[in-house]
């Protein structure tokens, strides 16, 4: 359930996403999936799903980043950036 939320939310539009790095400390990022916020020539080349991890595109650093689903900590949707 908590995997469609999470979805459900990145797609809408902005959101803010709350995870543990891979050292332990945690990141927040503002962020998206939807492609009507991303830069065209960042979209992604292939549609492969990415089952144990989330991918997102960081808005602030307009960057590609993933975090594995167990990492996540929260997101708050945002109405917009």
């Amino acid at each position: 359930m908590a995997n469609k939320i999470i979805d459900y939310s990145l797609l809408k539009g902005y959101a803010l996403a709350i995870f543990y790095k891979k050292d332990g400390s945690y990141r927040r990022v503002v962020c998206t999936t939807n492609l009507k916020l991303i830069p065209r020539d960042k979209w992604p080349k292939t549609n492969i799903p990415w089952d144990d991890n989330v991918r997102i595109f960081d808005l602030d650093e307009n960057k590609w980043k993933s975090f594995k689903k167990i990492n996540f900590i929260g997101l708050v949707e945002l109405q917009r950036r």
